[in-house]
């Protein structure tokens, strides 16, 4: 009988602890007529403008993070294209010109939306404008925009100031110009064009450390013999060794990350941060649904005690701001939100 009760409690506390992921619905506002004001010049010269959404990932904006073991997941309150397109048409609709036939080429190239409650909120947007001219079939690049703004807790605000910046650039496109293009081809013809890394295709990750994002893209660490053993001096964290074909081994340090058993570690000020495959993306475990994550932190069993730090939890920073972790960024390798 013990034996039996000893079982259901432990399943219990199993399935209370793998509780699914909490949504939270965004919606948007139309910007305020003073940041529409800042607008209006470009309005003048143009009928009609389109949104597309070029994202890598659909299933989420971001998160809002309540604690260091709770967060909500951020989606869209309606389809994503209806969604940027009725917020645009909304804010800017009222100022369009009918007395021009040109038009305007929104295509949003990433947008994710985090807010915590202790932070403010942050937006990180990169978009390309297309324009083409009256009487035209064809685009043009008009401007574009990559850039994270933190700011007070109102995403359409926060919007509404980037779709200003990207319709009014200050200075004129340095990047490579097209020629004149039809619409359909402007995604693939885009400023910023991403290629899939080899990680992303491969369902069994070498074992190794890698020192460089590059190394991890390509799914080629530089060393791939490596053991774990517990910290003696440092609770919670653990020694990576590189072991030699005769047995010896010696320490590393300085690396990126590590898989070990095709679990993925980052590093993060002396702590190995479990993150893992996500569609097109890298997230940190912590922000995976517990039913779908393949990253359950099992180095920490070589820790042989319980770790005094949740092994998933939101109290990792971004590397350029002081604001909670949640992605790999593939281009850098730098954690990011």
């Amino acid at each position: 009988m013990k034996i039996i009760s000893i079982s259901i409690c432990f399943l219990f506390l199993f399935q209370f602890s793998l509780c699914a992921q909490q949504i939270e619905k965004i919606s948007l506002r139309p910007a305020s007529e003073d940041l529409r004001a800042s607008i209006i010049q470009i309005g003048k010269t143009i009928s009609s403008m389109e949104v597309l959404m070029d994202l890598k990932d659909t299933m989420e904006l971001g998160y809002s993070i309540l604690n260091e073991d709770e967060m909500r997941v951020l989606q869209p309150d309606r389809p994503w294209k209806i969604w940027m397109q009725e917020f645009v048409q909304a804010s800017l609709g009222a100022k369009l010109s009918t007395n021009s036939t040109a038009r305007l080429l929104l295509i949003v190239k990433e947008l994710r939306i985090q807010k915590a409650i202790e932070s403010k909120c942050a937006v990180r947007i990169k978009c390309e404008a297309w324009k083409a001219e009256e009487l035209s079939d064809a685009f043009t690049v008009y401007s574009r925009i990559d850039t994270t703004i933190l700011e007070e807790n109102d995403p359409s605000m926060v919007l509404t100031k980037m779709l200003s910046r990207l319709l009014i650039p200050a200075s004129p496109l340095t990047q490579k110009v097209y020629t004149a293009i039809p619409r359909a081809q402007t995604i693939s013809m885009g400023v910023a064009t991403n290629t899939t890394p080899p990680i992303l295709h491969v369902q069994q990750m070498k074992d190794g450390a890698y020192f460089s994002i590059q190394e991890f893209l390509s799914n080629n660490p530089s060393v791939q013999r490596i053991l774990a053993f517990p910290d003696s001096l440092e609770n919670d964290r653990l020694k990576i060794y590189e072991l030699a074909p005769d047995s010896s081994r010696t320490e590393i340090s300085g690396f990126w990350g590590i898989c070990m058993n095709n679990e993925l570690y980052f590093l993060n000020n002396g702590v190995l941060v479990p993150f893992e495959k996500q569609g097109a993306d890298f997230r940190l475990s912590a922000y995976i649904d517990p039913y779908l994550r393949t990253n359950h932190g099992r180095y920490r069993i070589l820790l042989g005690n319980k770790p005094n730090i949740p092994i998933h939890n939101t109290l990792t920073r971004c590397t350029s701001y002081d604001i909670p972790a949640s992605r790999i960024d593939l281009e850098t390798g730098k954690l990011i939100f």
